[in-house]
């Protein structure tokens, strides 16, 4: 049976991929190599039995916009800004999708 699930560098990648960055930005994004940047990008469509780069990113966008409240959002384990990127993000969504407002009290800080 073969493996579906991206790591999470695959995934890091397909994502930038999607968003029509050329390898050399990825890498440089990624701080890893073009060539590294290029095995993720066959690993990944390796293991969803995927024949072109356009699928992967098709697969990508399907992945993304299967419910416009859960998209895929990469967060960065030990990244502040990454946590706070990605809850702005889901706040906007809500408040787009659900009529929910999100009020904050004072900017968030690292120091927070």
């Amino acid at each position: 049976m073969t493996e579906k699930t991206l790591t999470m560098n695959q995934m890091k990648v397909v994502h930038y991929l999607s968003e029509g960055k050329t390898a050399k930005e990825m890498a440089a994004l990624l701080k890893i190599s073009h060539r590294t940047v290029t095995c993720h990008i066959i690993a990944a469509k390796k293991k969803l039995g995927l024949d072109s780069t356009s699928a992967l990113k098709g697969w990508y966008h399907l992945l993304d916009n299967k419910h416009p409240l859960f998209p895929v959002i990469l967060i960065e384990k030990d990244s502040p800004e990454s946590w706070l990127n990605a809850l702005i993000k889901i706040s906007h969504l809500l408040e787009k999708e659900e009529g929910v407002t999100i009020k904050y009290s004072k900017p968030f800080t690292e120091e927070d």
